[in-house]
């Protein structure tokens, strides 16, 4: 059955544009149980196979939940050439999955798919998927109730950059501490999903972020995401050690966006901006955020959505 027979028209989008990135999550305490069994005609049978092997009927479902979200987030921007169910993917030798498109269209036709890269993150209570094209992407979700070490300026002593540590020991408030060492964690998941190598291949500690008050960053918040801005929106600073820089590409070709989709949850996105690299930056930097229940609703996300930091070093279009 085509894709196009089996959603709703208006579920199917055309893929992201340069300097873009399409931000699509589900929620699984939002998902009608009824749908599961559906959700599991889209999967592979090693990844319904994989599907049990979690410890909870919770997990569980958000094994299945995450399948479904990527298969049908990359499906859709085909315009119904393939049925999600038809996707493969591979890893890359530190697991960074990318998609494998089926050589033919589910009508028998030769066809030439788009460059679409994608990442994934899950907690029990949120799973997001990113999706940027011919550009690496990266994206990592975290709840903002997630339990930490209670020695935590001990933790990020021993996780972390120096002057990452140093930053989060000057927060005397407890409360506001926590915040902050979220979103580093959470732009640091980023950043080395992006990168597709993982924590192993770049660990924490030979990269650092800054990250700045300003009231620059509300303004390029509201025009990038269309969202309230925080009032202590940051400005973010990636300074790459010497040992990751000459492997890497360089630090200002890397894009980020940190926000919470929620009151409860926190999420960074990553992206590499090809186009800065090749001094063609004139089209707006721009994310584009949705919740979903997959192949059923989208609902763009406003209500209770808020931007909380942005790159320094990107060049935005404001109009």
């Amino acid at each position: 059955m085509r894709i196009s027979s089996m959603w709703p028209g208006q579920l199917l989008r055309p893929p992201p544009a340069l300097r873009e990135v399409h931000f699509w999550c589900v929620f699984p305490d939002e998902v009608d149980g009824s749908l599961l069994k559906h959700y599991e005609k889209l999967l592979s049978p090693e990844e319904l196979a994989d599907i049990p092997k979690a410890r909870t009927q919770k997990l569980q479902t958000g094994r299945l939940l995450a399948r479904t979200l990527v298969r049908s987030t990359l499906a859709r921007y085909v315009n119904g050439a393939v049925d999600p169910s038809s996707l493969k993917f591979e890893k890359n030798s530190f697991g960074k999955p990318k998609v494998i498109w089926p050589a033919l269209t589910t009508d028998g036709r030769p066809w030439q798919p788009p460059g679409l890269s994608f990442n994934l993150s899950h907690t029990t209570s949120i799973i997001a998927c990113a999706v940027a094209l011919d550009s690496a992407v990266g994206v990592d979700v975290e709840e903002k109730d997630r339990k930490l070490s209670s020695k935590l300026t001990t933790f990020a002593r021993k996780k972390l950059s120096s002057t990452e540590a140093d930053w989060l020991q000057d927060f005397t408030d407890t409360r506001e501490q926590r915040h902050s060492f979220l979103q580093l964690w959470t732009l640091k998941e980023s950043y080395v999903k992006a990168v597709g190598k993982g924590i192993s291949g770049v660990p924490f500690k030979d990269f650092a972020f800054g990250l700045e008050t300003s009231p620059e960053a509300r303004e390029f918040l509201r025009k990038v995401m269309e969202l309230p801005a925080d009032s202590q929106a940051k400005l973010i600073t990636l300074d790459l050690a010497r040992s990751v820089a000459q492997r890497e590409e360089a630090a200002s070709s890397w894009k980020f966006v940190l926000f919470e989709p929620t009151p409860d949850h926190i999420a960074s996105i990553c992206v590499e901006d090809k186009q800065l690299l090749h001094d063609d930056s004139t089209h707006p930097f721009q994310v584009k955020a949705w919740k979903t229940i997959p192949m059923n609703s989208d609902e763009c996300l406003h209500e209770g959505a808020l931007g909380l930091g942005i790159s320094q070093n990107c060049n935005f279009s404001l109009f």
